[in-house]
Order: structure tokens, then C-alpha cells, then sequence
């Protein structure tokens, strides 16, 4: 396998494992195992740079600064509304400028926030024990 290759597969395939119940996994199907014990391979057809975990959903960032989601959307931790309950494919999240890169995201609990390349900080999710900023106070 050439460098050129072996570098482009590193970017687009994880190893995962755990709990999926919520599709958090990213496997990608309807008949997706509930648990998996052993590390399985997955490749996306994103160049994927962070990973970020929490409860039941998983973060993406890309190498290009685009931010997907996948798992569980009870709490609108998804970022695409509450509509949808879970999504078990990565699914790409909308900022307000669509040109804004994100720099860095973090997933915990039912909650994520962003850093973007303009130094924008967002956040979503539930909102439980005061994680989400307010100014209400």
C-alpha cells in the first residue's frame, strides 16, 4: 500500500467498540449489534481528525473543520433538532456560517461545545446541573 493511501485510510477509519444501543457506534445500519466486545473497524467517507465521546453520541470533527454527530438525540445533543431521535450514520451539523471551521469540539453527557476558527464558542444538548450558559442570571 503506498504512503498516499495508507495516510487517506487513516483518516477515514476508526476502530470502535462498547455500547450502541443508541447508535453512538456510527456502524451505519438498522441491523447494527447492540454491543460490541471486540474492537471492529469502521471507514467513513470523511477525513476524520477528533473523535469525541459521551453517553449515547459521538462527535466528528473533520480534517476540514466540519463537525458530524451520531447516537442518541433525546436531548437535542445531535445538534439537528428534536425531532430526529437518534441518528446511526454521522450526520453533519449546520453552523450559522457555513464557511466557519470548527477547531475544536467536546462531547460529555448529554452536552457538547465547540471553538470555532472566528474564536465563536457554542454549545448544545441538555442542559441539566447549569452545563449550558445562560444569560439569565
Amino acid at each position: 500500500m503506498d504512503n498516499e493511501r495508507a495516510e487517506n485510510l487513516e483518516e477515514t477509519c476508526i476502530c470502535v467498540w462498547g455500547d450502541n444501543t443508541y447508535g453512538q457506534l456510527a456502524l451505519d445500519t438498522t441491523n447494527a449489534e447492540q454491543q460490541l466486545f471486540m474492537p471492529k473497524h469502521i471507514t467513513f467517507e470523511i477525513h476524520i481528525s477528533e473523535i469525541s465521546c459521551a453517553f449515547q453520541h459521538t462527535l466528528l470533527r473533520t480534517v476540514e473543520g466540519k463537525l458530524y454527530a451520531a447516537g442518541n438525540n433525546l436531548k437535542g445533543q445531535l445538534g439537528i433538532g428534536k425531532k430526529i431521535k437518534r441518528k446511526t450514520s454521522p450526520t453533519m451539523l449546520s453552523l450559522p456560517d457555513e464557511n466557519e471551521k470548527v477547531l475544536l469540539a467536546s462531547a460529555q453527557g448529554f452536552h457538547n461545545v465547540i471553538y470555532t476558527e472566528y474564536g465563536n464558542v457554542s454549545e448544545w444538548g441538555g442542559s441539566g446541573c447549569g452545563l449550558l450558559y445562560t444569560s439569565d442570571a
